[in-house]
């Protein structure tokens, strides 16, 4: 695998600061064009790509992920269920969420992971029997989820 190039190389290879490598990345008027064009060159040259996610975090922001948990695997999938899957991952694009898709299985301690961790902030639950599991650990957690399916109980 390809190894990331890093803002301490690019700072190293523009002779600066990673402090103004990040100051030139966020686009802040301090820096001269001299300075801004050097390290603008170094990132040319190395192929440096920002890591959206961490520079989300860095800056407080959160950048909003669901994720689909169909486990029954992509070779099954029929048109309808393709549907599901595309029709949601485009319209979280559009509203600006990653969208993820679990295909492998998950138990409990997983699931509750996902949330506090920080990995998504709710979850589409596919493939949901009159009696699931993961409905009944997400409501006793009070987290958000919407499922494509019904359960014997569909209150809350």
């Amino acid at each position: 695998m390809e190894q990331r190039v890093t803002i301490a190389e690019v700072a190293k290879e523009a002779n600066v600061s990673i402090s103004t490598v990040s100051r030139i990345l966020n686009n802040k008027p301090d820096v001269s064009e001299f300075t801004r064009q050097r390290v603008l060159d170094a990132i040319e040259k190395l192929g440096y790509t920002p890591q959206t996610f961490a520079r989300a975090l860095a800056g407080g922001k959160h950048q909003r992920t669901i994720s689909m948990i169909y486990t029954q695997g992509a070779a099954r999938f029929t048109q309808l269920e393709l549907n599901f899957i595309v029709g949601s991952s485009r319209a979280a694009g559009q509203a600006n969420v990653f969208f993820h898709l679990i295909t492998t299985p998950v138990n409990e301690q997983h699931l509750l992971h996902l949330y506090r961790s920080g990995q998504v902030d709710g979850v589409i639950l596919m493939d949901v029997s009159p009696v699931d599991w993961r409905v009944e650990t997400l409501r006793r957690a009070n987290l958000p989820f919407v499922m494509i399916g019904r359960c014997e109980d569909n209150t809350g």
